[in-house]
């Protein structure tokens, strides 16, 4: 068989396969120890070295990039809106932001987050987590 013929019957699936909806199905568990494993590996760890404020949309992109999965559809337990949870998400994450901020350049200002709204956060972390999840282990 001619080297390039494995090559090039890859080319043409590809091109076939360009449609989603035409897409096969890929565990990727498949790929683990093999180069094309440890590459997708590598750049997910990249990519969540710089994942530091993990907003709604940041949040989507890397699911969508990674599993071809929009995760934000799940948020629906705040009035049954995902816009709503990602709302939420997208405030919690700038408060933490001018938390880290002011404690690094004012350490004599009243704490930035009460205790019972840190309460309410670490609950909606937890459900935020645990809708997350259940739509990944689905797929």
């Amino acid at each position: 068989m001619p080297e390039s013929l494995p090559i090039k019957r890859c080319a043409i699936y590809s091109r076939s396969s360009v449609e989603k909806d035409n897409r096969d199905s890929f565990d990727l568990r498949a790929l683990k120890g093999s180069k094309a494993g440890s590459f997708i590996e590598a750049t997910l760890e990249r990519e969540l070295r710089y994942f530091h404020t993990p907003n709604s949309k940041k949040t989507k992109g890397m699911f969508q990039r990674f599993l071809e999965l929009d995760v934000t559809e799940s948020w629906t337990w705040i009035d049954g809106e995902p816009e709503q949870v990602q709302r939420k998400l997208n405030e919690w994450i700038v408060k933490r932001g001018e938390a880290v901020h002011r404690s690094v350049s004012d350490q004599q200002a009243a704490h930035i987050v009460s205790r019972k709204d840190l309460g309410k956060c670490v609950t909606f972390f937890k459900m935020l987590v645990e809708r997350t999840e259940e739509v990944v282990v689905s797929q």
